[in-house]
């Protein structure tokens, strides 16, 4: 059914559909080949604290958690590292250290060279001033690059060590001079990039919240995802999750034909900084790497590994955005309307919380939908707990 449905268009499909209840972002989870350290890095940069992983490690289990919460906001990040896991091909350290080396040294990226496929898996936040999160960063050479994009926004990209992830946050305060920052060229063109620095520095005299820790409030503004089929990308969330579309923003990437870029979003619910959710699908086909393992091959080997009809884990799966809602049900009946396969899962036995794990077939990212207990398939919460070290069989090391 979700291919037929696919063809005629999710967007008419789902409105045909019982509404689905808001959503609203509450953490990102990654596999980290060192969880903790991904941790410490947010307390250290960005003003983060470690707080208890509500996911129960068996006793003898090899995998590692490590989760943090951002102040003000509340965002979480999650890391895990679970040898146990299957992955396929190759192993997620050495798809970490792949990665790793194909960033490069993001201190040479820039706005119109050096960006690649893989960067486009990201997380977005947003802040009053970035001043002391540049500062900081930069004070203990942690490698980064900037550009800027219409009209006076710019934005921080750095990646999150040991997990081959970048983070991305959007200003428009930097109260340092001197920062090289260029409009954002997205088609990688060469042309030769505006200077946006002095619409930065008209931004200057901007207060902002600040957190819990002393830093800016960093809040959640958006996912980008990697996706070589970034229409079918924008239509799941659409039909899936109960998000809108929306209009992508990158001016001429249409017209030069270097990417396919398909936004979503959440307009129902309004952040802490009064914006909506957003979720931007890219097809950077013209990015490095061409050949190899790139985004097409790597998303093939997630798929082929990915067996969620079968009630299985995959080390992939600890990849995904997580929303909380209000009631759970709606989603496992739009979803099983869809023909869609998904996972079913609470964080103890205890039962306190539940969570519905649903991946994109065509792209392989994964969702995860939290709320409160309920039965779904013939199951309570507590009836299957999140399952690291668990009965999947290990991946093969490229």
């Amino acid at each position: 059914m979700y291919a037929a449905l696919m063809v005629a268009g999710l967007s008419a499909a789902a409105a045909a559909l019982p509404p689905l209840p808001n959503v609203y972002p509450v953490a990102t989870g990654y596999p980290s080949v060192d969880p903790l350290g991904s941790a410490t890095w947010f307390v250290d940069y960005f003003g983060g604290e470690l707080v208890d992983a509500n996911i129960t490690i068996p006793e003898g289990c090899a995998a590692e958690v490590a989760w943090v919460r951002l102040p003000g906001s509340g965002y979480e990040f999650h890391f895990v590292f679970d040898p146990a896991a299957a992955t396929g091909e190759y192993s997620f350290s050495d798809f970490e250290a792949y990665v790793r080396t194909l960033h490069g040294d993001l201190n040479e990226v820039t706005a119109d060279h050096g960006y690649d496929q893989f960067m486009d898996y990201h997380v977005g936040m947003i802040t009053d001033n970035m001043t002391p999160f540049y500062a900081a960063l930069t004070e203990y050479a942690q490698p980064l690059f900037m550009v800027g994009q219409y009209p006076s926004f710019f934005d921080l990209f750095v990646q999150i060590p040991y997990t081959g992830a970048i983070l991305e946050i959007t200003s428009q305060r930097l109260d340092i001079p001197d920062v090289p920052i260029t409009a954002w060229d997205i088609c990688q063109s060469h042309d030769g990039a505006q200077a946006l620095r002095a619409l930065s520095d008209s931004a200057g005299a901007r207060g902002g919240e600040v957190g819990l820790a002393g830093y800016p409030v960093l809040d959640w503004r958006k996912t980008t995802v990697a996706s070589p089929h970034s229409a079918e990308a924008l239509a799941f969330s659409v039909a899936a999750l109960g998000a809108r579309f929306t209009q992508q923003a990158h001016a001429g990437v249409n017209i030069k034909g270097c990417a396919k870029i398909h936004w979503s979003n959440f307009p129902q619910y309004r952040g802490p900084a009064n914006i909506s959710y957003a979720l931007h699908f890219v097809n950077g086909f013209s990015y490095p790497p061409h050949s190899g393992l790139n985004l097409s091959t790597f998303v093939d080997n997630v798929r082929d590994t990915r067996d969620f009809k079968a009630d299985k884990w995959d080390g992939w799966a600890d990849s995904h955005l997580t929303f909380w809602a209000d009631d759970l049900q709606p989603f496992a009946d739009r979803w099983e309307q869809l023909g869609l396969d998904y996972l079913v899962r609470s964080s103890d036995a205890s039962g306190a919380d539940m969570s519905l794990l649903v991946s994109d077939p065509l792209n392989a990212w994964v969702y995860e939908v939290a709320g409160p207990p309920t039965a779904i398939k013939g199951r309570t919460a507590g009836s299957k707990v999140d399952d690291h070290c668990g009965a999947a069989t290990s991946g093969i090391d490229a």
